[in-house]
């Protein structure tokens, strides 16, 4: 029985850890104009309010690179 639970002690803060982060953006009025997530690696993904993807950003090694909906690198910022 310990071992059990153990074993689900253990794996709790990692389903948790593994959870996509999502945040939604507005405007002054209140609506919704966009969402994003993030996932565990720091990769996130830009939608407007009609869940059409607008952009993207990857974090790697040092730095973030932001890609716009066509996928082309429009930018990149170096982490300290």
């Amino acid at each position: 029985m310990k071992i059990i639970t153990l074993t689900l002690a253990m794996l709790i803060p990692t389903a948790a850890m593994s959870e996509p982060i999502r945040q939604t953006f507005k405007d002054a009025s209140g609506r919704e104009i966009g969402r994003s997530t993030t996932d565990a690696r720091g990769n996130t993904i830009y939608r407007d309010n009609m869940a059409r993807t607008t952009g993207r950003s990857v974090t790697s090694g040092g730095f973030t690179t932001t890609f716009d909906a066509m996928g082309r690198q429009v930018g990149t910022i170096r982490s300290r």
